[in-house]
């Protein structure tokens, strides 16, 4: 790679007829290859055409060339270079045909997949960044479009992503083996050892002053950095696009328990990766998780006693409890409201698939209070969305007893963000709109409390429905049917006491 040049992974075309000439160059090709890339060239001048690729029969010669190229692997910058053409092209003919290759094709695409990730991850590192790259982008756009074909792969391709990524204490290639789950049901959705830091910039640019002093040094640092993002973005496509099942399957490496996880760390443990980069992959990596584990998730049970033997419902209630520890941990530190924002998000998700009853006792009441006391030092109104956000989220999940607990402390969170800010003040209607929302939440958690309170809310309540802005009214009005049902529910229980 030149140097000072910056590459992007994504950074491709479609498959065009100089793309096919400029591999016709590349010396020691098959005959038969040869004609089919002569064949194509000559048909346009632009790109071609899916149905003439896919007659062509080029995928199955070029996915039989490349394999051959790796079995005996050269450091030589030609050969490397030759190899990352290939490479370039297969890419741009999966973009075109998958997932329609033929069912022979798309077996013997993934058989070679697993044989280019497994090359990447040797200890003598003999792909350089650009060529590992384009390797990551062919299995990311495989998976996108064909991940119900990985099948008994997945956790071979997790295990050398995970290598990829710097989770693991070597750089040599592993295969995970799934746990095995209790019977739980699970329906696919439609999508809509770690290394030295790669990256040592925590404010949001790529390198510090101090890593350029050392030109060797960093850019070897960037490369890595560059292959471990890309190596995430895989991740993060696999567990977006199969089925549920299988990802949860190998929860041990997202939520790392010691006693189930082979590797020394796990994508939570990348909440806290120097790299800002690698911080935000991980996040969006755990929220699509944990959305798919809801019911794999209510297994987790807290055990007081240590015992020798460690059960898959006590291992998980310990990860889950770990990384609430990380995420206490990361709001306290100063980030960019970025980063808040997408820590608030996990928060969410974590609180919308926990049972909270069955871990750790007082985690809620942590949870919660941690969250306003970052309300009350980061004043901005994103970050006040957010945490509001959370606590809506929290109130939909089972956990409304543990809820119970803090419902004094969220009601005065909640109530003065309902009413207009001061003119001095920068004004945000979306506060208001979620604290309305998250107030009409509270009202099933505590409606006593309300009528204990019943000045105050008659007050939010006379100030909101006078409101010049229309989505404060409409908000103000659900407050009060909330407020109402679970108040007549109480007057109804209080009636037939009455009555007996």
């Amino acid at each position: 790679m030149p140097r000072g040049r910056t590459y992007d992974p994504r950074s491709t075309s479609g498959l065009t007829s100089d793309q096919l000439r400029s591999v016709a160059l590349i010396p020691g090709l098959p005959q038969t290859f040869l004609a089919i890339l002569e064949n194509l060239s000559g048909k346009t001048s632009g790109a071609l055409k899916p149905g003439e690729v896919a007659n062509s029969e080029l995928v199955a010669e070029l996915i039989n060339i490349i394999s051959d190229d790796y079995n005996n692997l050269s450091s030589e910058y030609l050969e490397a270079a030759q190899r990352i053409s290939k490479l370039r092209l297969l890419y741009s003919c999966c973009s075109l045909l998958l997932p329609d290759l033929k069912s022979k094709q798309i077996s013997s695409l993934l058989d070679l997949l697993c044989k280019l990730i497994n090359a990447a991850t040797r200890v003598d590192k003999i792909l350089k960044l650009e060529e590992t790259l384009h390797i990551l982008k062919l299995l990311t756009i495989f998976v996108s479009s064909s991940a119900e074909k990985i099948g008994d792969r997945l956790g071979e391709i997790l295990g050398y992503l995970f290598v990829l990524s710097g989770l693991h204490k070597s750089s040599e290639g592993i295969s995970l083996v799934p746990t095995n789950l209790p019977h739980l049901h699970f329906t696919q959705t439609q999508d809509g050892p770690r290394r030295e830091s790669s990256c040592t910039d925590t404010s949001g640019s790529e390198y510090s002053d101090q890593e350029l002093i050392c030109d060797v040094d960093a850019r070897k640092r960037k490369e890595e950095g560059f292959i471990e993002k890309e190596a995430l973005t895989a991740v993060d496509v696999l567990v977006k696009k199969c089925h549920k099942k299988d990802i949860v399957s190998y929860w041990f490496i997202f939520l790392p328990d010691k006693c189930y996880c082979p590797m020394q760390n796990g994508i939570s443990s990348l909440l806290s990766h120097p790299c800002k980069k690698l911080r935000m992959a991980s996040i969006n990596i755990l929220v699509d998780f944990l959305n798919h584990s809801h019911q794999f998730l209510a297994l987790a049970q807290h055990q007081e006693k240590d015992t020798s033997y460690t059960s898959l419902s006590s291992a998980l209630a310990l990860s889950m409890l770990n990384l609430h520890k990380i995420l206490l941990t990361r709001i306290l530190e100063p980030l960019g409201n970025t980063e808040y924002v997408a820590l608030l998000k996990l928060f969410a998700a974590v609180g919308e698939n926990s049972s909270y009853s069955r871990l750790s006792p007082g985690l809620v009441d942590r949870m919660v209070n941690s969250l306003m006391e970052l309300a009350e030092r980061e004043r901005n109104p994103v970050i006040q969305v957010a945490v509001l956000s959370v606590f809506v989220s929290l109130a939909h999940g089972p956990n409304i007893p543990d809820l119970k607990l803090v419902s004094r402390e969220m009601f005065r969170f909640i109530r003065p963000r309902t009413l207009p800010v001061p003119q001095s003040l920068v004004s945000d209607n979306n506060v208001r709109y979620m604290s309305l929302q998250a107030l009409s939440v509270l009202t099933l958690l505590d409606i006593q409390m309300f009528i204990k309170n019943a000045t105050d809310v008659k007050s939010v309540i006379d100030i909101s429905l006078k409101d010049s802005d229309p989505s404060i009214v409409l908000h103000t009005f659900r407050f009060i049917k909330n407020f109402a049902k679970y108040l007549t529910e109480v007057v109804n229980v209080l009636k037939a006491g009455v009555m007996v």
